[in-house]
């Protein structure tokens, strides 16, 4: 679906995340994707464990532990991720040298 056209729904109590990241099952060993969601929480517990709840999820702390990175097909360009920021979706990005990381710019 081409993101001009993309409906986001809206909500006082949800975020978008995207893309899929990879990960290595752990009984095979071949490469899989998954959803982010379970990836983020364990951004915004360990923030909240660390800082409190009041600070969100920022620079390194935002980093994605246990994942090589985001899916080939959803790399983000700096215009890419804008687009998307713009629709409400909050974007995950490789960094060289960090891994991962999440953005917590945007709210459904």
């Amino acid at each position: 679906m081409a993101i001009d056209k993309m409906t986001v729904p809206l909500s006082a109590n949800g975020a978008l995340y995207f893309p899929y990241l990879r990960f290595s099952d752990p009984l095979t060993g071949l490469p899989k994707t998954l959803p982010p969601s379970g990836y983020v929480a364990g951004v915004y517990a360990r923030t909240d464990t660390r800082r409190g709840v009041w600070k969100a999820p920022a620079g390194m702390e935002a980093t994605l532990l246990n994942t090589p990175g985001v899916t080939e097909s959803g790399r983000l360009t700096d215009m890419r991720q804008g687009v998307l920021n713009a629709k409400g979706v909050n974007c995950l990005r490789d960094f060289p040298g960090t891994g991962p990381s999440c953005s917590v710019r945007a709210r459904l």
